[in-house]
């Protein structure tokens, strides 16, 4: 099989073959970064989302030696890790992952929360309550909750707002350390359900 022909060359075997040779180079040196996530982009155009998450997931891992070191999250990554849990009917994920964003895509969080709370996402909101930092979002979520005559949950969220570490008046380090803390918790917790 021709890779290229006289002028064009069929995208889905170079794919492969890329594939093929990652997965080996992987083999040799499985700490490569650019790597693993490179093996997460071909898993996404090839649209096999938790494998994608799981080379992603492994790369935020090895850079930050297992989330003790703090790192500088890629828009692009987190948008396709944002698609992966969205394809994956994993809402809340999805709403969680939209505060990693340098500009926080609130239209996509209060959407992907709002199919939460509809019931169309099985991915436990209750569950993740901790990792979420942003004020907005929280307040949406109370918001909801007292719309629909949902008192516990709505208690459980008003509770996180008002914890002093997600105070908007804090300091920025503060602040900077509060969400650090929780995007932590949240991808440790992604890695248990996607990482293998």
């Amino acid at each position: 099989m021709f890779l290229f022909s006289a002028n064009s060359y069929n995208p889905k075997v170079v794919l492969e073959v890329l594939q093929v040779i990652l997965e080996k180079a992987l083999q040799y040196y499985p700490f490569n970064i650019s790597w693993i996530r490179l093996m997460g982009d071909i898993n996404f155009v090839n649209e096999h989302y938790e494998e994608a998450l799981n080379n992603y997931l492994k790369s935020f891992i090895v850079c930050s030696d297992n989330f003790t070191i703090p790192i500088r999250y890629d828009d692009l990554v987190i948008r396709r890790m944002i698609k992966s849990c969205g394809m994956l009917g994993c809402y809340t994920q999805v709403g969680i992952l939209c505060q990693f964003l340098e500009n926080v895509d609130y239209t996509l969080a209060f959407h992907s929360l709002g199919l939460v709370e509809q019931k169309l996402s099985g991915d436990a909101l209750d569950a993740y309550y901790h990792c979420i930092w942003n004020n907005s979002i929280l307040e949406y979520l109370v918001h909801i909750h007292n719309k629909r005559g949902e008192f516990r949950q709505r208690k459980r969220a008003t509770q996180v707002t008002g914890l002093l570490e997600l105070n908007s008046n804090n300091n920025e380090e503060i602040r900077h350390e509060a969400s650090n803390l929780r995007k932590n918790i949240f991808l440790r917790a992604l890695c248990k359900l996607y990482v293998h």
